[in-house]
């Protein structure tokens, strides 16, 4: 309408006055015949000779065309070109439906947003003007109109509730409301959103419950609920959603039977319903989810009924939780569950003897504590090569203990194995009862532990010693003596004496004695400051006098003189380390950490040419550890603190404690795909997909590395004030914003180049560990980066050397017959830049 108005206005002010008052003849003019350009995006006309037809009053309109004269053709010439151009302009650019703008205010008005991170929601268009947290389809649709694909409003404070009026943004596909403090509940209205794929409401504060109509969202592939107050039960139209992967409903108040019918759901990976008030019993039928990998029930009452037989047959479950359950009954088989990694039944009133069968070879929790189990620890525990955690305490087991459950495992350096047995009826070790450094056993409370044939100070020892306070009037130190009456004695009550001192006298003594600790502290630290100025006026000239040597407390520097004295000129006989001692030797790093420079009280920035530098060193580094080392290592700690730089900003990935050794062939020559392992590692940098299924590959250090990327571009931490950094970023990157997010200090960058570089740290960080790139991809990227990166800006870094194209990687590492669990082989083909990232041992 707004163009057909503009058109009109174009044709009165073309023809002036006359030309729009009928009753007028004019002289022979041209009129513009619209004939068809085969560009789409233009229009174009054809001057031809008329005139004008009384019929029609000698209007200039006439059979439909246009009408000029001559010395009018200049001015319309120009203006239908302004026309047409409006057009362009409004069919590429478009507007918001007018639907969706008034529901999104609507929105906002129920919304209190105390950091004003949606000030700009009252200005101009939501898809044209950016709202923020407003992500629009870049093309207007079939109705003409630009409509929201995505709402992501995570972790920005905001409280209120949600209003009904999302219902109307009819082509959404991501509804994120994570991590604010939104309270009221969740509006049935959302099910109208049939094209809706995300639903993340977690970590508010909505209650009320589940609406039935949710159900019914065809598309949906995740709901995330956790960390709500969401009551009532789960609607069974939950059992319609027929796309959907992942129920995290965890940490919420939902109660009554989970509905059996939900066994119909075929894609089901993840069902998180733990710390609810579910009741009722198990349902067999969820055993028929044929993807199920995660089943997570923990803290919920299901009084005392019975762990279903059926559960034994998840062929694809990894994880089976349910801790706390009320659950009654035999423990039963699940040695047919062929992946299952962790096992966790504990605190339940499970009886009976423990299945003899056994598990799966790449279980490592095995926890039924705190049941009612009897009979004797079966033998089949000595069969699990990876197992790091195995607690059968506070139940009535019997028998000997096998110490071929220590003895039989293998661990290395990195590894361990903790057996908790405590408070049992087990009366003897069969075996050596030596423990492997790295193995932990607890048995206090055994009668084993009476045992003086056997030496088993430690294991019998308790945990933690606790101090007991006896509830006095005035405590003392004689209250934490434990004295041993003599026998004459032991009749005597003991009692402790009331004091004498009056109260007056006692508030006396207490405020004197404060006023003298007070004068004491304050001569010491007056003392402290004037030794500490002393030594830093003595330092301050020992640097002017030599700027150049580096000091370090507790480091002696010596010359090669003094070397040569100390050694009786290197003699042989000096040597060390040839008859058993062990010595470590470090390279000296000048520049610290990562992280040091990262960091606010860093004062000398970093260029994006210094830190593309490090990016790729790094990445070069963990790329010879996953395919050079023999055997292959997962690093398993990657962070910005792990990641040291030498005097020429040279990146070394160190810290190799967590690290763990790749899969090797088995016996027919077969390769796992994954290790099986406790999840370890340092928050904001866990890859998620490990921490849930306990699965660690070498995609799990290139997620930790996306993470590293990401400090590198924003110089934020992964953690802070409860933002996480690759939460934070996506949302920049997916609103245009992702310029507003990158360190201030690195100065000017090329802009393409940061693009790409932030495009693949996000890529580093998916959550799936299909949709990230391999560790040999990541350094052929940032190699392209590099050759993308302006002379000017390379200055301050140095050439980065590649191996020429006919040379390639040794085959006894890098070969894909020998290590199948690296993602894809590096080959010099498979490379854009034609050649192959340069590997040397670090």
């Amino acid at each position: 309408m707004f163009l057909i108005l503009v058109f009109l206005i174009i044709i009165c002010s073309a023809v002036q006055h006359s030309s729009c008052r009928p009753g007028q003849t004019q002289n022979p003019s041209y009129r513009l015949r619209h004939r068809h350009i085969p560009n789409p995006n233009l229009f174009g006309f054809t001057l031809s000779a008329h005139q004008p037809s009384s019929q029609h009053g000698g209007s200039l309109i006439s059979g439909g065309v246009l009408g000029f004269q001559k010395e009018q053709i200049p001015r319309a010439v120009f203006l239908m070109w302004l026309f047409g151009f409006s057009l362009l302009v409004g069919a590429q650019g478009g507007i918001t439906h007018p639907a969706e703008v008034r529901a999104l205010r609507a929105i906002r008005s129920t919304l209190i947003d105390t950091n004003k991170n949606l000030s700009n929601w009252n200005r101009g268009d939501p898809c044209t003007s950016n709202w923020t947290g407003v992500l629009c389809f870049n093309t207007s649709q079939d109705d003409g109109y630009l409509h929201v694909r995505e709402l992501q409003l995570l972790n920005m404070n905001l409280s209120g509730s949600l209003s009904p009026e999302l219902g109307r943004l009819s082509r959404l596909k991501i509804l994120d409301f994570m991590w604010n403090e939104i309270s009221g509940s969740i509006p049935k209205e959302i099910g109208n959103i049939t094209s809706l794929e995300l639903l993340l409401l977690n970590g508010n504060h909505l209650t009320g419950p589940l609406p039935e109509e949710i159900g019914y969202l065809p598309n949906l592939d995740r709901i995330q609920i956790d960390q709500n107050n969401i009551s009532g039960s789960i609607p069974s139209s939950f059992a319609n959603l027929n796309k959907t992967k992942h129920f995290h409903m965890n940490n919420n108040s939902i109660s009554g039977q989970i509905p059996p019918e939900l066994a119909r759901l075929p894609y089901l990976v993840h069902f998180l319903l733990d710390n609810n008030n579910l009741s009722g019993h198990l349902p067999p039928e969820l055993s028929r989810m044929p993807n199920l990998t995660i089943l997570q029930l923990d803290n919920n009452n299901f009084e005392g009924t019975t762990i279903p037989d059926s559960y034994g047959d998840m062929s694809k479950l990894l994880k089976l939780s349910l801790r706390n359950c009320n659950l009654q009954g035999p423990i039963p088989d699940l040695s047919r569950i062929p992946q299952l990694g962790y096992l966790d039944l504990s605190s339940n009133r499970l009886n009976g003897t423990i299945p003899t069968n056994q598990l799966s070879q790449n279980i490592t929790t095995i926890d039924l504590s705190n049941n009612e189990l009897t009979g004797s620890i079966p033998s089949n525990f000595s069969g699990l090569p990876i197992l790091q955690e195995l607690s059968l305490a506070n139940n009535s087991l019997n028998g000997s203990i096998q110490s071929s459950l220590w003895q039989s495992k293998n661990l290395n350096a990195t590894e361990s194995l903790i057996v908790d047995l405590e408070n049992n009826m087990l009366t003897d070790i069969s075996g050596s009862a030596n423990l492997p450094p790295n193995v932990t056993l607890w048995l206090k409370g055994n009668p084993v532990c009476t045992n003086r044939n056997l030496s088993l100070l430690q294991p019998c020892a308790s945990r933690t010693d606790r101090w007991l306070i006896p509830d006095s009037d005035i405590f003392g130190p004689y209250e934490l003596l434990n004295f041993n009456l003599l026998d004459i004695y032991t009749d005597v009550p003991v009692t402790t004496s009331r004091s004498g001192i009056s109260t007056g006298a006692l508030i006396g003594i207490v405020l004197g004695g404060i006023a003298i600790a007070v004068t004491l502290s304050a001569v010491v630290t007056l003392l402290i400051l004037r030794v500490r100025l002393r030594n830093y006026r003595v330092v301050s000239k020992r640097r002017q006098t030599s700027k150049a040597s580096i000091k370090i407390d507790g480091v002696k520097s010596f010359t090669y003189t003094e070397l040569a004295m100390a050694t009786n000129n290197f003699n042989s006989s000096t040597q060390v380390g040839q008859e058993g001692e062990q010595m470590l030797v470090y390279e000296f790093m000048p520049n610290g950490t990562l992280r040091d420079h990262l960091s606010a009280k860093s004062k000398e920035p970093m260029s994006f040419a210094m830190r593309l530098k490090i990016a790729l060193g790094s990445a070069k580094g963990i790329l010879y550890l996953h395919t050079e080392a023999d055997p292959p290592i997962f690093h398993r700690d990657i962070k910005a603190s792990n990641i040291l730089l030498d005097s020429k900003f040279t990146a070394k990935v160190a810290d190799f404690g967590l690290s763990r050794l790749a899969p090797v062939p088995d016996v027919e020559g077969a390769v796992p795909a994954h290790v099986s392992t406790v999840v370890k590692g340092t928050p904001g940098y866990l890859d998620p997909e490990y921490f849930l299924t306990h699965k660690l590959t070498d995609k799990s250090d290139v997620y930790s590395l996306g993470v590293v990327f990401l400090e590198l571009l924003t110089g934020m931490q992964p953690i802070s004030h409860g933002k996480n950094i690759v939460r934070e970023v996506n949302v920049a990157y997916h609103s245009g914003m992702i310029f507003t997010v990158i360190d201030g200090k690195m100065g000017s960058y090329p802009s393409e180049c940061v693009e790409k570089f932030v495009t693949l740290a996000l890529k580093c960080c998916q959550d799936e560990t299909d949709g990230r790139p391999s560790m040999a991809d990541v350094v052929r990227e940032l190699e392209n980066i590099w050759v993308m990166m302006p002379e000017s800006d390379m200055g301050v870094s140095e050439s980065i050397d590649t191996i020429p194209e006919k040379m390639t990687l040794p085959s006894s590492s890098s070969s894909m017959v020998k290590n199948p669990y690296v993602s894809s082989d590096v080959s010099g083909s498979d490379l854009v830049s034609g050649v192959i990232p340069s590997i040397t041992p670090r």
